[in-house]
């Protein structure tokens, strides 16, 4: 199992890189020796009761353990999908999950309750619920993924799916499928970007017809091509598209184990907190603050250090009348200071301005913005991008999300060595504008 998802996570390329699955066999085999070891403890018992207490009691503690094992699937669940997603990486950044195993078990036995009072007919909403649990609490480094989908969009289409596939024989099911998961992935969002998967009924109806038939000509030997065929289907179908800037994610992972215990996740989150840099941002400001001192400073270049605020800082931010507005000008700010330019490069989260912290818009057509809340009332909201103000009408808002982080990413200093942070420093802690570098030196 460990190999196959090596293989095709290995063979599965995004914008050029591939894809790597991080697991190994012991971590599952351990995992799959705790669940047969549950197993084997449930049929002692069982024969044990059976033998001693006779048919009743057998079937009362059998029906105790079922309960016992409903309750403890969500956990499970949770604990899978998080030990799949902390050894996937791209890039060399791993995904993680940060959902709990308490949220699902409420989310499922709220949605299997209703539809059972509703016949049925809560299941879109119950399954935009396990959707948005899923792929919500889902993060590639430090940056969380978005789901909008909402139950009622997708009402219609159960219904009439109920109607047409008795019907059609089932045919229609095929037709069905393609239309949830084209609306799933277009209502699905990481950073400023948004999937789409635009299949068609067809299209599914002749993977899965192939594959069927693939599977009974070959006695199951074809067993590895569907699988293949599967995976590529899904990628070959599958874009991205938006403003994110995949090069400015930074890591930022929680690992698991394999049986995925939620008794666990405490301790994880007790020992190994979300933000697993922490300690590296402050052993780095702490190298940077003892380097940066006034006499290194001087022996800077701060033409070179201008070039480097054009390359780096100048679409955001206006320094000596020049650059963006994005972000807070800094001329009048407190960049004179070492300590004030490295906790803003390096931790620029750490304290952010109420007025500056990054707000993610979902409207009603799925569409996703982030950026910062320059006004809002009942009416209208405007938010400011790095690319342009965008104006919104209330109407037009599925959710606004707040955060306490800055739109600056972190990690500014990591493409820069000594020199040219001692370059950039130096010009922006200057007291009047520079020169740019001549034309050659640039």
């Amino acid at each position: 199992k460990t190999r196959l998802r090596q293989y095709i996570f290995g063979e599965t390329l995004f914008a050029g890189d591939r894809f790597s699955y991080h697991g190994t066999a012991k971590e599952l085999l351990r995992g799959a020796v705790r669940f047969g070891l549950f197993l084997i403890f449930f049929v002692v018992v069982i024969v044990y009761t059976f033998l001693e207490y006779g048919p009743l009691v057998s079937e009362l503690v059998g029906n105790i353990f079922t309960i016992i094992f409903m309750i403890a699937l969500p956990f499970l669940m949770v604990g899978a999908w998080r030990y799949r997603l902390s050894k996937t990486a791209w890039r060399g950044i791993r995904f993680s999950f940060r959902g709990q195993g308490r949220k699902a078990l409420a989310v499922y036995f709220k949605g299997y309750l209703l539809i059972l009072l509703t016949l049925g007919i809560y299941w879109p909403y119950f399954k935009m619920e396990t959707e948005k649990l899923w792929r919500q609490n889902s993060w590639f480094g430090d940056t969380q993924m978005h789901f909008s989908g909402k139950g009622k969009d997708f009402l219609k289409n159960f219904i009439v799916a109920l109607f047409l596939t008795p019907i059609t024989l089932g045919f229609y099911f095929f037709w069905f499928r393609a239309d949830l998961s084209r609306y799933i992935w277009s209502h699905t969002h990481i950073g400023g970007g948004t999937f789409h998967f635009p299949i068609k009924g067809r299209d599914y109806f002749n993977l899965k017809v192939a594959n069927f038939f693939l599977i009974i000509v070959t006695l199951g030997l074809a067993t590895s091509w569907v699988v293949v065929r599967n995976r590529k289907f899904i990628a070959d179908h599958l874009s991205f598209s938006g403003n994110i800037e995949l090069n400015k994610v930074v890591q930022e992972m929680r690992d698991s184990g394999a049986f995925g215990d939620e008794s666990i996740d405490a301790a994880v989150d007790q020992f190994w907190p979300a933000d697993s840099t922490a300690a590296q941002k402050v052993q780095e400001i702490s190298r940077l603050r003892e380097l940066m001192t006034r006499d290194y400073l001087k022996k800077g270049d701060a033409s070179r250090g201008r070039l480097l605020f054009y390359q780096t800082c100048f679409k955001c931010h206006q320094l000596f009348g020049e650059g963006g507005r994005v972000g807070p000008d800094l001329t009048g700010s407190g960049r004179k200071q070492v300590d004030y330019l490295l906790s803003n490069l390096l931790d620029p989260s750490a304290e952010v301005d109420a007025a500056y912290k990054l707000t993610t818009i979902i409207t009603t057509a799925g569409r996703l913005y982030s950026g910062f809340v320059i006004y809002q009332d009942d009416r209208v909201v405007r938010l400011r991008t790095q690319n342009a103000d965008v104006q919104l009408q209330m109407k037009e808002v599925d959710e606004i999300i707040p955060t306490n982080k800055s739109m600056m990413p972190e990690g500014m200093l990591r493409e820069l060595n000594d020199g040219q942070i001692q370059d950039l420093f130096l010009y922006l802690s200057g007291e009047k504008q520079v020169p740019l570098p001549p034309v050659s030196e640039r």
